[in-house]
């Protein structure tokens, strides 16, 4: 998708990886598989995904969960924000 087509060419043009707002709009409205088909870009490119979770404050530990997953099922390196 043109999206993946983006990220590829980003990761080809020299960025060191991919960064979400996932906390922000229009961020937010990106879901975690979403999420973690580009992340699978940019690790094939060994880059590294950070991310400014989802949620602080009660829903913590569910953001956290999330950009964990995202982290394992691209087997990407995450930073967290």
């Amino acid at each position: 998708n043109k999206m993946k087509e983006l990220v590829a060419q980003a990761m080809e043009d020299g960025a060191f990886g991919m960064s979400t707002g996932l906390f922000y709009l229009p961020g937010g409205f990106a879901d975690t598989e979403e999420v973690i088909g580009l992340c699978k870009v940019v690790a094939g490119y060994g880059g590294v995904y950070t991310s400014h979770i989802r949620g602080e404050g009660d829903p913590l530990i569910e953001a956290v969960a999330e950009a964990i997953e995202i982290g394992e099922k691209a087997d990407i390196p995450v930073q967290i924000s």
